[in-house]
């Protein structure tokens, strides 16, 4: 399980330190809600749109992606999640993530989730409330567009 650490104004690293944490148990119908931007990135033009402008540049640092030069939104989906419920996504081109969030908020604004990006295998992750965390798929439009995804959880409560 990873957890990130927050320290970036709009998104996470792709780098993130491994740590451990206990489970705090789910009432039934607690719900959280999850904001994903699904972003076609290509190495065909330069246009990168402004609300996703901080996402790009922090995926521009990963070696597999510093080809990569535009960055569109193909999809925004925000949604509430029930907690330890599984969740289908659709994204673009009829591809899906699965969401899991297998633990909600904490007192700090902590949140455990198990996700399944197109084409990769389930990731469990912690994050805090409020920030994105990008993930670079291997998923590729007809047009060679790369999927990326960006996913938040909403602010939760104060700290």
């Amino acid at each position: 399980m990873l957890r990130l650490q927050p320290g970036w104004r709009c998104c996470f690293p792709l780098v993130l330190l491994a740590g451990l944490a206990l489970p705090t148990p789910a009432r039934a119908g607690d719900e959280v809600t999850i904001s994903v931007i699904a972003i076609l990135a290509t190495d065909k033009d330069k246009v990168i749109e402004p609300k996703i402008e901080c996402i790009a540049k922090e995926v521009k640092k990963l070696e597999e992606a510093q080809s990569l030069t535009g960055f569109r939104i193909g999809r925004e989906i925000r949604t509430a999640i029930t907690v330890n419920c599984k969740e289908k996504i659709e994204l673009v081109d009829g591809q899906v993530m699965h969401v899991l969030i297998t633990r909600k908020p904490d007192k700090d604004n902590w949140v455990q989730l198990k996700i399944t990006p197109p084409l990769a295998g389930p990731v469990t992750y912690e994050c805090i409330c409020g920030k994105f965390f990008p993930i670079l798929t291997r998923y590729q439009t007809d047009s060679k567009q790369r999927l990326i995804l960006a996913v938040r959880i909403q602010p939760c409560g104060k700290k």
